[in-house]
């Protein structure tokens, strides 16, 4: 039987900001998703998640203020002339509208994202359509390894993100 970190275990760095973290369907599924994440891959996470920001709205909120530490330096190139080095914030955004959703799906929804990141799969250019079918490949082989099953509609909601 899979031992699993408890919802102590998890590093703040990796929860969502505010003062106590919302028991909705998406803040429920982070957690729980952080807590089934192997060692060895949430120990990834742990290095890499000082860059990313979870927006994670009441869903309530029909509009919101929200500021995120742009502490990405990055490089880049339009058109083959460079650009002035600036900086990004990678944040994660969970739709209100998943609070809709079953658990399971908001679970898988969550879980592909952080796979995206430890697999270093942020995106700032669109890929072509061969790499953009060989990251997909990869974050489903890690999702089921992690044991998510994949849901269909998970894959049609986090295709376009």
């Amino acid at each position: 039987m899979k031992e699993y970190r408890t919802q102590d275990q998890i590093d703040d760095i990796l929860l969502p900001e505010g003062d106590s973290v919302p028991q909705d369907v998406r803040c429920r599924a982070i957690i729980d998703v952080l807590c089934r994440i192997p060692d060895l891959d949430y120990r990834r996470l742990v290095e890499r998640f000082q860059k990313i920001e979870w927006f994670v709205p009441d869903a309530g909120d029909l509009s919101c203020f929200s500021f995120f530490d742009a502490n990405i330096d990055i490089t880049m190139e339009v058109g083959g002339s460079p650009c002035p080095p600036g900086k990004l914030a990678l944040i994660i955004y969970l739709s209100p509208a998943l609070e809709q959703e079953p658990l399971d799906l908001v679970q898988c929804v969550v879980a592909e994202k952080l796979a995206h990141v430890i697999l270093g799969h942020e995106k700032f250019v669109r890929l072509d359509d061969e790499s953009e079918a060989r990251e997909k490949k990869e974050r489903l082989s890690k999702l089921q390894h992690w044991g998510f099953p994949i849901h269909f509609k998970c894959c049609m909601i986090t295709c376009f993100t």
